[in-house]
């Protein structure tokens, strides 16, 4: 069972689903490309790691676009 994609920042979005025990969670950019995974013991803390994983991604690409 997949949720609906969660748009989590600008560039990114957050699914999670169900991976046996584990929820697993999946950040994909624009063009619907994995950029980051992981699992997690429960949905709660999966949902929660995507949506920070999917805010230092977008976070970490603001700061390489800066021009010092």
């Amino acid at each position: 069972m997949e949720d609906v994609p969660f748009q989590a920042a600008p560039d990114y979005a957050v699914t999670v689903q169900s991976a046996g025990a584990a929820w697993a969670w999946v950040v994909r950019d624009v063009d619907g490309a994995p950029r980051a995974r992981g699992e997690d013991a429960s949905r709660d803390v999966a949902w929660r790691a995507g949506m920070l994983t999917a805010g230092a991604l977008g976070a970490f690409e603001r700061i390489g676009r800066r021009r010092f």
